[in-house]
């Protein structure tokens, strides 16, 4: 009792090694990381990424720029849904103008045919 046997972390500091980069770039900081030896050091972000074989670092490379168009994506897709919650709001608000009788306008015209196309 008392004597611990280390072997098995020993075994795994390259995992840790791969979850600190991982935390890493969840953090965005520095993080404690497993060297070969089972010793702990300090590393950035960018001294983990140095540190990894360039197929690595062309696959996360390719996995930031696939994330980055889908951010752009998403924007987009944002912006299509806001445009078209503001044309309903405004068909429904023509339609209510035309239910009270209410005079129409050039503009009016103008977004009845974009009503009617929807």
């Amino acid at each position: 009792m008392g004597q611990e046997d280390h072997r098995p972390v020993r075994r795994k500091a390259p995992l840790l090694a791969s979850l600190a980069g991982v935390l890493s770039l969840v953090t965005g900081g520095a993080v404690e990381a497993q060297d070969r030896n089972g010793g702990g050091r300090r590393v950035t972000l960018t001294e983990y990424e140095a540190s990894l074989p360039r197929e690595e670092q062309e696959r996360r490379e390719a996995i930031r720029r696939a994330n980055e168009e889908d951010r752009e994506v998403m924007e987009l897709q944002r912006a299509v849904d806001a445009a078209e919650a503001e044309l309903g709001r405004q068909c429904i608000a023509l339609a209510e103008r035309d239910r009270r009788g209410q005079p129409r306008n050039p503009r009016d015209n103008q977004l009845r045919s974009s009503c009617s196309l929807r």
